[in-house]
């Protein structure tokens, strides 16, 4: 869960982020190897495993349609790899395959 969580209530942006990692299930969030999960403005972001092409991905929401920006960090190089706009929510784990080159089922 997300630290700062005050009398048990969850803020505007944790629930958004929650409500993403559910459209995205836990299987596709751990065969990405999926970590470091953090809340941001209408959004998620989040690092993952085994990708050529980024480890950071960020989802945000605006309106019902989704926008995927996939990064690549190492050290204090930052670089933006790619960028997917106006996806629905059950096309967010074949657009992550498309932007990644990583599976999200069997």
């Amino acid at each position: 869960m997300y630290t700062g969580i005050v009398n048990n209530t969850l803020t505007a942006n944790q629930v958004i982020a929650e409500e993403i990692r559910r459209q995205i299930g836990r299987q596709a969030l751990c065969m990405i190897g999926a970590s470091q999960f953090v809340a941001i403005e209408n959004g998620i972001q989040f690092a993952i495993k085994g990708s050529r092409a980024g480890n950071k991905i960020q989802i945000t929401l605006r309106a019902d349609l989704y926008t995927i920006k996939l990064w690549k960090i190492r050290g204090v190089n930052c670089k933006h790899v790619s960028t997917a706009m106006m996806i629905y929510a059950e096309n967010l784990n074949r657009t992550i395959e498309d932007m990644t080159g990583l599976y999200t089922k069997l």
